[in-house]
């Protein structure tokens, strides 16, 4: 990589990012693409946000991403917000305009992406079960809603969250989302009757790897899809035993590559070509173990 005064950076802003793999994934993007950009991680406290907004953009920066915890705080210091931002009430992707950021959210076109890619899987007409009420829940609920998926289930620990993403979609989309708590009855009915059943929860995330959320495998059946946004470890228990049940599994690796290829394009309207981009990521992953 050949940095020079014409070089236009990207930054990943958050905390902590010690393990993020998106330097890593886009780099490697600009490099096959050819492009004179560079991509840096910066670390940042809540109290300095604004501060590194204007920062980013007085200094000439092409755009950036936001990651955890500052998805939802950014949206105070953007001079506009995209339509789907707006519905999933966070932004992770910083684009430059002559008056400073817009902001828009890409973690909900890149968990559909990765079911049409990698499953060949559409959401319309179909039943969703979802776990948690995070802002990783809210993309994935608002992408699914705006799909046509028939009827969508928010489970969670307590409500209020929950019923948070259910009035602001009902209101907005118009679909069907239900809500209910890790111990309701209904849930052994709801798993069983689903055709995707979502795990949005860091349960099964290093180095709680034997956590999962609150499924009997008997509930599954075969022809049901299984996805876990979590990619390290690549399998966590959750898509071991639903595999074992006969179940389709996909973990959420596509998800980060598929929203990453679509924050690049927003900054530099080239879509670029990721085939060995799993790999790279895949190889990363293991390394870390």
């Amino acid at each position: 990589m050949n940095i020079s005064g014409s070089t236009r950076p990207i930054a990943i802003l958050g905390s902590p990012l010690g393990h993020s793999l998106s330097p890593l994934m886009h780099n490697y993007l600009f490099r096959i693409a050819g492009l004179n950009n560079v991509y840096i991680p910066l670390e940042v406290n809540e109290k300095d946000l604004e501060s590194a907004v204007i920062g980013l953009w007085s200094l000439g920066f092409l755009g950036a991403n936001v990651t955890i915890p500052y998805k939802e705080l950014i949206m105070d210091y953007l001079i506009d917000i995209s339509e789907e931002a707006r519905l999933i009430g966070a932004v992770n992707t910083l684009i430059c305009s002559e008056q400073g950021f817009r902001g828009d959210n890409t973690d909900g076109k890149g968990f559909i992406n990765s079911l049409l890619m990698e499953k060949d899987w559409r959401p319309y007409a179909k039943r969703a079960v979802i776990f948690g009420a995070g802002g990783s829940a809210r993309a994935v609920c608002t992408a699914l809603a705006l799909n046509g998926t028939e009827e969508i289930a928010i489970v969670n620990r307590s409500l209020p969250r929950a019923n948070d993403i259910r009035n602001n979609i009902t209101a907005k989309v118009g679909a069907k989302v239900g809500v209910m708590l890790w111990e309701d009855r209904g849930l052994q009915d709801a798993i069983s009757k689903a055709d995707i059943i979502i795990n949005t929860t860091p349960l099964g995330m290093e180095p709680k790897i034997n956590a999962a959320p609150p499924i009997n495998m008997e509930w599954l059946d075969q022809g049901q899809l299984v996805v876990d946004l979590i990619y390290n470890p690549l399998k966590t228990k959750l898509l071991e035993e639903a595999s074992l049940r006969g179940c389709e599994v996909l973990n959420g690796l596509g998800m980060l590559i598929h929203q990453g290829v679509l924050s690049f394009k927003l900054w530099t309207g080239i879509e670029p070509p990721f085939e060995g981009l799993r790999d790279l990521l895949e190889k990363s992953l293991a390394l870390d173990e």
